[in-house]
């Protein structure tokens, strides 16, 4: 035998270990005993973990209905209908991934899963930067776009599966509403830093950000992009 493979043997066993340590393969959260033993902490730590995610999940599936506040039709080119549409796709889509949503949880772990469905909102969250960065396109990429925070509203699904499997029947009621709750303010606070934004750039009458859009009063009528600048009206 090779002088080496018995080393590489070895770490191969500390890393199957280190793995099995970390998955739980025997979970009864009636077990008084066992949760005062520590299982609580296991479970409170999954809730935290969730309730983060579920926040960020219902900002993102409600992004575009915020969004929509700063794509002005003589620069995206978009009517309100058009503007409507984006935030009913999303929403259509969040209710039709649930279901799916909640197998994964129980098909892949719950850790595994909420650690998927939180990274794949990435891929919504860089493409609205880049369509709202990019004016005078067509209306189907915002569409697609759309679609896919819509997978945001698949997480709280699957985060009830989730926390409903860690607690005992007497504490599900107070943690599931923890979830549900705190989830659900992520909508409220993608509004509320949309309006404050808004409120902000017409105050001061300027815009510094990315995410504003200025239509220039000087004559001929022409919109620009605000990048990096900042521009006086």
């Amino acid at each position: 035998m090779h002088a080496g493979a018995p080393e590489r043997v070895h770490k191969e066993r500390s890393a199957s270990d280190n793995a099995a340590r970390h998955r739980i393969t025997d979970w009864n959260p009636e077990d008084v005993a066992a949760w005062e033993a520590g299982n609580k902490k296991i479970a409170r730590r999954n809730l935290l973990c969730t309730v983060a995610g579920d926040h960020v999940a219902f900002s993102i599936w409600s992004m575009w209905s915020v969004m929509a506040l700063f794509m002005p039709a003589s620069v995206y080119g978009f009517s309100a209908g058009d503007k409507l549409l984006l935030g009913a796709v999303a929403t259509l889509i969040g209710g039709c991934v649930r279901i799916p949503y909640t197998l994964g949880i129980a098909t892949f772990g719950g850790r595994n899963w909420t650690a998927f469905s939180a990274f794949v909102l990435l891929i919504p969250t860089g493409g609205t930067v880049v369509l709202l960065a990019n004016p005078g396109l067509p209306l189907w990429p915002y569409v697609v776009c759309a679609a896919l925070t819509g997978l945001g509203g698949g997480n709280y699904a699957a985060s009830l599966a989730n926390v409903n499997a860690f607690y005992p029947q007497r504490l599900k009621g107070t943690a599931l509403a923890i979830n549900a709750g705190v989830g659900n303010l992520g909508v409220a606070v993608i509004q509320l830093v949309g309006l404050l934004a808004l409120a902000t750039k017409r105050r001061t009458g300027c815009a510094r950000s990315t995410w504003c859009c200025w239509q220039s009063s000087v004559s001929p009528p022409r919109s620009s992009w605000i990048t990096s600048t900042t521009v006086s009206r």
